[in-house]
């Protein structure tokens, strides 16, 4: 195989220098994006900015499914974009360029709750050299980048219903997910009776299937502790002023 960049490792792994250049690269690119949208004085100039990170995420994403699904040999256990974040990549944009509060809701909760992980314990194996690495990281952080633009420039606040909203999305997934991995014996949302390569929270729940159930009330909690976390920050949306007549 060609090396995309000469010299770099042939393997990642957790906690190397490449974790941390990829750690550092996305949160300036995630500050440098709430920036431009926060300078703005009209609100056509924030829309701008807006679908400029919409557009390019779902570029990334589009090039994230080819990648999957044409250029490499499709694995139907793993490859499918049947993960969390391969959801979360289309609901993402979405959020930005329609503003739906329903999409809105499921980017905000999918993003901290389940993208975030992609940094933290991130399960890609290939160096630096390859398309797969940068495949990873570049659609995990698409979905943060545009999380995190529509809570600290457009100010969305989760709420209680947005709780609701983001947990249906969820259900809709698994009401896929689960049944899938069943039938396949696959491991989608690692919901399934395999673990990761590499190490992950999974390894800590115990044997399957008793880990699925733990981790579906993970993160049931997570939700509601990001509700109660960022649902109580300041500066989020005005309320629109009723147009009933007191």
């Amino acid at each position: 195989m060609t090396p995309l960049l000469a010299g770099a490792e042939t393997w990642f792994s957790p906690g190397s220098a490449w974790h941390a250049a990829m750690v550092i690269g996305g949160s300036l690119t995630l500050f440098g994006f709430v920036v431009a949208g926060r300078r703005q004085t009209t609100p056509l100039g924030e829309r701008t900015v807006a679908r400029v990170l919409a557009w390019i995420s779902t570029g990334i994403v589009a090039a994230s499914w080819a990648y999957w699904l044409i250029i490499r040999d499709t694995d139907i256990k793993s490859d499918l974009p049947l993960q969390a974040c391969d959801w979360a990549g289309v609901i993402a944009p979405l959020a930005l360029l329609t503003r739906w509060r329903v999409m809105r809701a499921a980017c905000f909760y999918w993003a901290l709750a389940f993208t975030i992980q992609a940094f933290v314990t991130p399960t890609i194996r290939s160096g630096p050299h390859t398309l797969e690495f940068w495949v990873f990281w570049l659609s995990h952080l698409a979905i943060l980048a545009c999380g995190t633009y529509d809570f600290w420039v457009r100010g969305f606040r989760p709420g209680w219903r947005d709780l609701r909203l983001g947990l249906l999305v969820c259900y809709v997934w698994l009401a896929v997910v689960i049944p899938f991995n069943l039938i396949f014996d696959a491991n989608y949302g690692y919901l399934g009776n395999t673990k990761p390569d590499a190490p992950t929270l999974v390894d800590v729940l115990g044997p399957w299937p008793g880990r699925m159930f733990i981790m579906l009330g993970i993160g049931h909690a997570a939700f509601v502790a990001l509700t109660l976390i960022f649902g109580a920050v300041p500066g989020g949306e005005p309320r629109r002023p009723s147009a009933r007549m007191p």
